[in-house]
């Protein structure tokens, strides 16, 4: 899921082209938008930034 869901960031892709070889893209994003409710992505970028520095 992870991957599926830095695709699509990272490439600026729309949600709906993803690769076939990927989870269904409403599923993607689901879990993206719930992460994101929930600070996830913010806990993990504060994480990795504060482990890298």
């Amino acid at each position: 899921m992870l991957n599926a869901i830095f695709y699509v960031v990272k490439g600026g892709n729309p949600w709906w082209l993803m690769p076939t070889d990927l989870p269904p893209w409403k599923s993607v994003y689901y879990y993206y938008a719930k992460f994101r409710k929930a600070g996830i992505w913010r806990e993990l970028n504060d994480t990795l930034q504060a482990k890298t520095r």
